[in-house]
């Protein structure tokens, strides 16, 4: 074979919420994408329970989230509770997103996969979804991967690619074979996953809640469409084999007043909580996302959404290396820029449960009697989130608290010279932008600069404030009052945007190419 020919440019392995937003992406960008994954069907289990506004802004990308949103239910409440019936925090989510979606909305994953894969189908000239094929191994070069993989009907195949993405779980083959290193732990204690069908519901069913006890803490999580869920660990004297059957799972639920009138138990499984990161993220053209990339405990809510942000990082550098000629040295800014964030949503994944399976005595006391005086401060409910700004990578200078560099822009809503309203990423796409605050970019980027940017092709607008007329293209109104005064307290005038809307550039820092830090 000619070392010019491929079959497709891009392999991702896995079609679970990661690899599938990964196709949607390529698929949208024109892309020739195969997909290999094992099981026809979507995982029939509850894994993820929820989703914040970068994700959907993620999916808003893609066109797919007002049809996501359909089988989606806004948080109500969170709430902390004992057996006894002592409430010590309660927290609603406010409604105060920058990024144009709400920031807290229950999903029943099966649902949200199946309108994942429905967008794929869209992109069916570009990627192609082979079922059935579970993947074996792979040989790379310094110009392609091999990919082999085993049909269901027990055939070898092989397909030479110009690069993979292994989006294949926890267990993943794929950094298996490349030998990298899993590593962090994977804790002791054994939990029980308990999904159900509700037949009749019960008062303040809908509030997600934390059963707090130091012997059997539970995660109680309500789902649309009449699902239910429960977490319950087992004790230290318990195993999987005392809950083996649905008879002995409703003596857990039994001590919580749950009864067969109002659900039906549709299955259980048994899981352990792993913290762990791949030794690295990308090898040669192989690059890792999701699970196979790093693991956490699930209390942030924040695993799926991690891989799907991977997606979204891996995707557009993926479309610019392979449509405009970038190296592929900007792959390198991807495990910098995506680790550390990782890295923070897990702590806050570790301290809230913390907070769940708090122990007996003094800690117990300090939690239920402290947390709600706490949660009284300023800045609490902002304190429970974990920004998405990154630390380092495909930016033009080192990102700080003090620059806008490294920091995702907010989602207004904006007007254009037709006077069409409308959110902002809806008029932007999935390409880089120069934007200026209230002057032409053109005037304050140097020809050299222009140039130097070329290679990713951005627009340039002019962002005109509340109250203005765009008269051209390329002139769009703020008419929320959002864009120019976030960029005016980092004092920016002109900023580069990437396609994930991470601010890549600006004029007071530099408005030179980016490079990549580490």
């Amino acid at each position: 074979m000619s070392k010019t020919t491929y079959d497709y440019d891009v392999a991702i392995i896995g079609f679970g919420p990661t690899g599938v937003m990964t196709a949607n992406y390529l698929g949208s960008f024109g892309i020739k994408t195969l997909v290999l994954e094992r099981d026809k069907d979507v995982y029939f289990r509850a894994r993820a329970v929820t989703v914040d506004g970068t994700t959907l802004r993620c999916m808003q990308a893609l066109g797919l989230d007002e049809e996501a949103k359909k089988d989606m239910e806004v948080t109500t409440a969170l709430r902390w509770k004992t057996y006894k019936g002592f409430e010590f925090l309660r927290w609603s989510p406010a409604d105060d997103s920058p990024w144009g979606h709400v920031d807290s909305n229950m999903i029943f994953q099966p649902n949200l996969e199946r309108t994942l894969r429905a967008g794929v189908d869209r992109y069916s000239k570009h990627v192609d979804v082979k079922f059935g094929y579970a993947f074996s191994g792979l040989t790379q070069d310094t110009d392609s991967v091999t990919v082999k993989a085993v049909s269901d009907s027990g055939a070898d195949v092989e397909y030479r690619v110009k690069y993979v993405v292994g989006a294949d779980g926890g267990s993943s083959a794929v950094r298996g074979g490349l030998g990298i290193a899993n590593e962090g732990k994977t804790k002791a204690r054994t939990w029980i996953v308990i999904d159900s069908k509700v037949k009749k519901s019960w008062p303040e069913r809908e509030l997600l809640t934390f059963w707090s006890d130091p012997v059997r803490p539970v995660v109680d999580i309500p789902l649309p469409g009449g699902h239910h869920r429960w977490e319950i660990p087992l004790g230290a004297d318990e195993k999987k084999e005392d809950f083996d059957s649905t008879e002995a799972v409703w003596k857990l639920l039994g001590a919580m007043d749950v009864t067969p009138d109002q659900v039906d138990i549709e299955h259980f499984a048994f899981y352990n909580h792993h913290i762990r990161y791949a030794q690295r993220w990308r090898d040669g053209r192989v690059v890792l996302i999701g699970d196979a990339a790093h693991l956490m405990p699930p209390w942030a809510g924040q695993g799926m959404q991690s891989g799907i942000r991977d997606a979204a990082n891996v995707a557009w550098k993926l479309r610019y290396i392979l449509q405009n000629g970038v190296s592929d040295r900007l792959l390198d800014s991807y495990q910098p820029e995506r680790q550390p964030h990782v890295i923070k949503v897990t702590a806050s994944s570790v301290a809230l449960g913390n907070l769940i399976e708090t122990k007996a005595g003094l800690p117990t006391i300090m939690r239920n009697f402290m947390l709600p005086i706490v949660s009284k401060a300023p800045g609490f409910k902002k304190g429970l989130k974990v920004k998405p700004d990154y630390d380092g990578g495909f930016f033009s200078v080192a990102p700080s608290k003090k620059v806008a560099v490294g920091k995702m822009v907010p989602q207004p809503r904006v007007t254009d010279n037709t006077g069409s309203d409308r959110t902002l990423d809806s008029l932007l796409g999935t390409d880089f932008c120069v934007v200026g605050i209230g002057v032409d970019p053109h005037t304050i980027m140097t020809d050299a600069q222009q140039a130097a940017w070329a290679l990713y092709a951005p627009r340039y607008l002019t962002v005109l404030a509340k109250g203005s007329t765009a008269t051209s293209a390329d002139q769009i109104v703020d008419v929320d009052n959002v864009l120019i005064p976030w960029f005016a307290q980092y004092g920016v005038k002109t900023a580069v945007l990437r396609p994930d809307k991470y601010v890549a550039a600006t004029n007071n820092t530099s408005l030179d190419m980016a490079r990549v830090w580490k």
